[in-house]
């Protein structure tokens, strides 16, 4: 069973509560004593930009001195294969650095796709007249 909240308009606040706390045992706003929420994990997009962005040498040695998370291991592993000019792996290091170049969408023989907008009014007997004219453009 879920446990209530404290409701401050029917319940008596508690006298002995901690620092920076409110009399239900809220946390006061800017309490200096809370965590807070915790920091974004990074992601492997967000070390290979670093890495790439910044002096490498000075990166990998600030991941070593604390806990080297899996993002790590592979960022650095990447950066190890760009260097032996591995071509998918700079391939996909640009990609996830730089974005993806977007695909172009194009109509029939590779030639602009050109939207022609259609307003149909009336019964199926338009419809189906302005489909088969379409058809026969094509």
């Amino acid at each position: 069973m879920a446990k209530k909240k404290a409701d401050p308009k029917t319940e008596a606040p508690n006298k002995s509560v901690a620092p920076g706390r409110d009399s239900f045992g809220h946390f006061l706003p800017g309490n200096p004593g809370s965590l807070g929420r915790p920091l974004k994990a990074h992601c492997v997009s967000d070390l290979m930009y670093e890495l790439l962005t910044k002096d490498p040498d000075e990166v990998i040695k600030k991941w070593n001195e604390g806990p080297k998370t899996g993002a790590m291991k592979v960022a650095h592993s990447w950066y190890k294969k760009l260097a032996t000019s591995d071509m998918t792996a700079l391939k996909e290091a640009l990609d996830r650095v730089e974005g993806k170049v977007p695909t172009p969408i194009v109509g029939a023989n590779d030639q602009p796709l050109i939207p022609r907008p259609i307003v149909f009014q009336g019964g199926s007997e338009k419809l189906k007249k302005a489909i088969d004219e379409l058809q026969e453009k094509e």
